[in-house]
């Protein structure tokens, strides 16, 4: 047993507390899938918009990507012409990025790192809102699948092609 601050590899207790007591609540449900289901993105290299599995499509390193949430009805963004992205990763932190919206559709571009994280996960809300919570769905990628599974959170893989060759 370990008491607070005390070190066990370079982790302290005290931070892995914060850590699983995070990882926890995002298990047990605090975040939420939105209606909003993200759509594959195009960019201009050539493993940008492939599906990786049924929640991830696949971005290629060092690509600029478009990307689309489609269906967002979220009572707090009626009547908005813009909304914050959020691509959540443990990896790399989260990166906000200024979306458009237009109808039910929020549209955002975004520079994807030259230092791949495995899976990121894509939110959106309100500008100003920080909405990490706000996860948006999986209902556009998983019709690619046979059988196409459960509804869950949608996000990017990252992948380096040219390590991968």
């Amino acid at each position: 047993m370990l008491v607070r601050g005390e070190f066990r590899g370079s982790l302290r207790r005290e931070s892995c507390s914060r850590l699983c007591f995070s990882h926890r609540r995002r298990r047990h449900g605090t975040d939420s899938i939105g209606p909003g289901s993200l759509d594959r993105p195009t960019g201009g290299l050539p493993h940008t918009g492939d599906a990786l599995n049924r929640t991830h499509w696949k971005v290629q390193v060092g690509d600029s990507i478009t990307a689309q949430i489609q269906n967002v009805t979220d009572a707090n963004l009626q009547g908005a012409t813009e909304a914050d992205v959020v691509i959540k990763s443990s990896e790399r932190g989260n990166t906000t990025v200024h979306g458009t919206k237009s109808g039910t559709t929020i549209t955002f571009s975004w520079v994807v790192p030259r230092t791949p994280a495995r899976r990121s996960i894509v939110a959106y809300g309100p500008v100003g809102s920080n909405p990490t919570g706000n996860n948006s769905n999986n209902d556009i990628i998983r019709q690619l699948f046979q059988p196409p599974g459960s509804q869950a959170v949608a996000g990017f893989a990252a992948v380096d092609w040219a390590a991968a060759t």
